[in-house]
């Protein structure tokens, strides 16, 4: 996702970065496509079709249009506290970005750990 980010100048549109033509390689990946069709709304096929129809949407371009704005006008320090980030992502888009890639990155690593570990204690 941060690739994408550098086709973008500043302040960063939300909108755009999730464009079907920037989403539409993520979705090639499975797992992250299963982990997305729970929160397809009712009513809506759950398939890469169906995320493809959401991200489409009129309501969903209008909900990220006004996080978009929160976040370029710095108003979102409560929301970003929610998810556990720091509030600096709360103060643009890029930096809302890159807090949620600091924060996969660190839930890989510790779940690659995890695993280390319980690796380690089955053979030990």
């Amino acid at each position: 996702m941060l690739e994408i980010l550098e086709n973008f100048k500043s302040p960063v549109d939300l909108v755009k970065v999730l464009s079907i033509k920037n989403i539409d390689p993520i979705l090639e990946n499975e797992e992250i496509c299963k982990n997305l069709y729970s929160l397809i709304p009712d009513g809506i096929e759950k398939s890469k079709s169906g995320l493809r129809t959401v991200i489409g949407s009129t309501p969903f371009k209008q909900a990220v249009g006004n996080l978009s704005y929160g976040l370029n006008r710095g108003e979102m320090n409560t929301l970003v506290a929610q998810f556990g980030l720091d509030f600096t992502a709360g103060t643009s888009v890029e930096n809302f970005l890159k807090a949620i890639a600091g924060q996969v990155e660190k839930e890989k690593q510790s779940r690659q750990k995890s695993n280390d570990d319980s690796n380690r204690m089955e053979t030990e």
